[in-house]
């Protein structure tokens, strides 16, 4: 039992050693990383969408922070709630600044497709 746990482990490790070392290391930013991509024959076409920009930047447009703060969770059942046929925020709250704004998204992550 305990040979055979040692060559499972080893096996794990191998492979996994080999899975590491195959997959290139490569700037994502760069030419390379492109055409890395491209090679593969995905369903769609990698190219540069970023010029001359930092990558720091590029990764605040990711959107997730893994660590970062939860939402709380909230329930409300609205199962006898009557809803009206029409509703104007604009009418609602018609001191509210922000909701004739527009705002600047150009950090949008969603604006990787040209």
């Amino acid at each position: 039992k305990h040979g055979l746990w040692s060559v499972c482990s080893c096996l794990l490790l191998t492979a996994s050693l080999s899975l590491s070392l195959a997959r290139p290391h490569l700037h994502p930013l760069s030419s390379e990383m492109v055409n890395h991509i491209n090679k593969l024959n995905t369903t769609w076409k990698a190219g540069h969408n970023f010029h001359n920009v930092d990558y720091s930047y590029v990764r605040k447009l990711c959107g997730t922070m893994l660590k970062g703060p939860k939402l709380p969770v909230m329930v409300q059942y609205a199962g006898d709630l009557n809803l009206p046929k029409e509703f104007d925020a604009r009418q609602q709250w018609p001191n509210c600044p922000t909701l004739e704004e527009i705002r600047d998204q150009g950090s949008c992550g969603s604006c990787w497709v040209r």
